[in-house]
Formats: structure tokens, C-alpha cells, sequence
């Protein structure tokens, strides 16, 4: 799913469901993100506007938590507010 979320989330994509649930998207300061979420641990890489990297580094790394859901499944609604919040 492809949407503008609100005026600080341009973008949100779901890419897989299940073992990792996983989205990328893009903040309207232009700024790309990745959102992995597995065993209960949701991790956000935010990649600077002016980097050529993988996202998926660990330099990126600005958010992790136990989220205590052990399935692969994640609200959607939670992966928002973490981003929101960022």
C-alpha cells in the first residue's frame, strides 16, 4: 500500500507481512526510512538525504524496542506513531 500519510510521512509501504513484517517509505523532508518488526523487536533506519548507503545499515539505526508481540504481525497504526514521533 502507497499513500501520503500526513504532513510529516509522505510515503508508507507495506513490503512483506509476517517473519519480518517489513515498510519503507519516505518523510516529506525527503529523508527515506525502513521499518523492520520481528520476535517482537521493531527497528527504524532513517537514511540522511545526501547518503549513497544501504539503508539497511546499522549506522542508521535510530530506533529499537521490544514491542512484546511476538507474532509477525504489527499494527499498522504502531509503526506510525513511532515514525510520527521521530
Amino acid at each position: 500500500m502507497k499513500y501520503k500519510i500526513n504532513n510529516k510521512i509522505l510515503k508508507l509501504e507495506y513490503i512483506t507481512r509476517g517473519y519480518p513484517a517489513q515498510w519503507e517509505g519516505k518523510f516529506t523532508d525527503g529523508r527515506e526510512f525502513y521499518v523492520h518488526f520481528r520476535h517482537g523487536i521493531l527497528s527504524i533506519y532513517i537514511k540522511p538525504n545526501d547518503s549513497t548507503d544501504d539503508i539497511i545499515d546499522n549506522k542508521y539505526l535510530v530506533y529499537e524496542q521490544l514491542i512484546g508481540i511476538e507474532s509477525g504481525e504489527i499494527d499498522e497504526k504502531i509503526v506510525m506513531e513511532k515514525l510520527w514521533n521521530l
